[in-house]
């Protein structure tokens, strides 16, 4: 079930990709319903949606994504990057390269200073 379960992200870029409006209707995912009820209600995606007596979401047609939907689908796609195993190693690989640069610089100067008979 984790496999199918909804994500902001895919949602976002679902309806950022498609130049049609999309309807969530009760042969989604419930979580999906909710998902874009939610993202309605906050301003992410243009849209409708209905819900049943319960107040539990249950359709929704969701017409655009909105200026700060893409801006957020942006923020969140940027920590997902940063958190993945790519992102870390390049964080810590770049970490890693500016303190062999200072290493380096270090080395390279005293060097320069012995050669030129300064030390």
């Amino acid at each position: 079930m984790d496999s199918i379960r909804p994500t902001v992200i895919g949602i976002l870029n679902r309806v950022a990709s498609s130049d049609e409006p999309i309807s969530f209707a009760e042969n989604s995912y419930l979580d999906e319903i909710k998902l874009v009820s939610q993202l309605i209600d906050d301003g992410y995606l243009s849209g409708e949606h209905v819900e049943d007596e319960r107040g539990i979401p249950c359709n929704a047609c969701v017409d655009r994504i909105t200026l700060r939907g893409r801006e957020y689908a942006d923020q969140l796609e940027q920590k997902h990057g940063e958190a993945s195993p790519k992102g870390k190693f390049k964080k810590w690989g770049l970490l890693f390269l500016v303190w062999l640069l200072g290493i380096a610089t270090a080395v390279v100067t005293q060097a320069l200073l012995k050669y030129l008979n300064l030390n």
